[in-house]
């Protein structure tokens, strides 16, 4: 990861660290569960645990249409799999994509643009920052800088609700500065690797061109819009952020 921030006043950290509300144990690496693959790759379903057991993610180094569609949790090998960090099943943890460019983007302030073509499918940055718990994410909504850069992410699984909040506004990487947009072309995807709180992910969820501006579709689950003016210039333009 060789980015860094524009505003001083910012700490760069390279992945997300656990913050007030979250235990040890939450955040703490699992040891089963693990592949014992010896050779690099890690792409026969038969043969792999990490495959077998949760599913192949990645196809050529881009994250599958169905994971895309669906935006449910991925699990990816872990340090405690006998194969190396350049396998199939390890591309998150790899680092951002060394392609993106920080620019300004108008009245949004910083913005995150692709420095090359991104097919679908591709992986873009961690949102990097300080994993918190509900009660703390509550109490920092106080803050427009907090509220501004804390990403809430939910997973649904039977009768089981999991949320994840981490707070980029005093620390953070690249991840950071990308943009809302009505129509955007990116996806977060949380991705675990090793231990069960996940990192929140940026995925193309389309081809990006050259040049293009990274963007996502903030508070994806709510109707609800907020105060502030939307700025993103999509033809579909809801004209104000969405909002919890």
């Amino acid at each position: 990861d060789h980015y860094s921030h524009p505003d001083v006043n910012v700490i760069y950290v390279k992945e997300s660290f656990k913050g007030p509300g979250v235990t040890d144990e939450m955040f703490k690496e699992f040891f089963k569960n693990v592949c014992a693959c010896m050779q690099a790759g890690c792409d026969n379903i038969e043969e792999c645990y990490c495959l077998e057991t949760y599913g192949q993610n990645y196809e050529n180094g881009l994250l599958k249409h169905e994971q895309l569609s669906s935006q449910k949790g991925v699990f990816e090998c872990s340090r405690f799999c006998c194969c190396s960090a350049s396998c199939n099943n390890s591309i998150v943890q790899n680092g951002p994509s060394k392609n993106l460019l920080i620019q300004k983007a108008g009245n949004k302030g910083y913005g995150v643009f692709a420095g090359v073509y991104f097919p679908k499918g591709s992986f873009i940055s961690e949102y990097a920052g300080e994993i918190i718990g509900q009660a703390e994410a509550q109490k920092r909504l106080g803050d427009p800088d907090c509220t501004k850069y804390l990403m809430l992410v939910r997973e649904h699984s039977k009768n089981t609700m999991i949320e994840t909040y981490v707070d980029a506004s005093k620390f953070g990487n690249i991840g950071r500065y990308l943009n809302h947009s009505c129509e955007p072309n990116c996806v977060v995807i949380p991705i675990r690797i090793g231990r069960v709180i996940p990192m929140l992910c940026f995925f193309t969820s389309r081809p990006v061109a050259k040049g293009e501006e990274l963007t996502y579709f903030y508070c994806p689950e709510s109707s609800i819009h907020s105060n502030m003016r939307c700025y993103c210039g999509a033809q579909r333009c809801c004209k104000y952020l969405p909002s919890e």
